[in-house]
């Protein structure tokens, strides 16, 4: 039943927002055109989903789409082309620095809805991802939002549970590895 309910809700979020203001002009009022594809690979694991949406409410644009295999859902506090932080921001070279900032966000209680950029992944078999560092650039291709996303992902249940040593070989791993684009 929950796998249902999510899946509808998922289903009913873009179209939620038909009745806000229509006075945002996201990239030149182009994000009400359906988006097409939110493709990416996830460790050695590759996705793509169709029919996603992009709409602007607010200063944020958010992109969504899913199937009955999940959902995917891509929220940038952003009315203009750019490059995005997602999560903490960019991982850079400095693996404990890095580590430390996540494991500061974990222990100030993890909560991911107050982060400005977010990129969340729900197969409906399995476990919530979030990108916990990465950047998402948006560009703009005819009547159509483009852009390209990147970071490591984690799994919502195991985020809280890590401590400094698990962060630092999360950042590591191939397998928390997310790359991908939207048309």
């Amino acid at each position: 039943m929950k796998k249902l309910f999510l899946l509808l809700a998922v289903a009913a979020l873009p179209f939620m927002f038909v009745s806000c203001d229509s006075d945002d002009d996201t990239l030149g009022g182009l994000v009400d055109n359906l988006t097409g594809t939110v493709k990416f690979t996830m460790g050695s694991e590759s996705y793509s989903y169709t029919g996603a949406v992009a709409k602007s409410v607010s200063g944020k644009l958010y992109i969504t789409t899913g199937d009955a295999q999940g959902a995917v859902a891509l929220t940038i506090a952003g009315k203009s082309a750019g490059t995005y932080n997602l999560g903490i921001g960019p991982l850079g070279s400095d693996v404990i620095s890095n580590a430390t900032t996540i494991l500061n966000f974990v222990g100030n209680g993890a909560d991911y809805s107050a982060l400005t950029n977010t990129f969340v992944f729900y197969p409906y078999s399995g476990e919530k991802y979030v990108i916990i560092g990465g950047t998402c650039t948006i560009t703009e291709s005819g009547t159509q939002v483009k852009g390209t996303f990147s970071g490591v992902a984690v799994s919502w249940s195991q985020l809280s549970k890590m401590d400094l040593e698990a962060i630092k070989t999360l950042i590591g791993a191939s397998n928390n590895k997310v790359s991908g684009s939207f048309i």
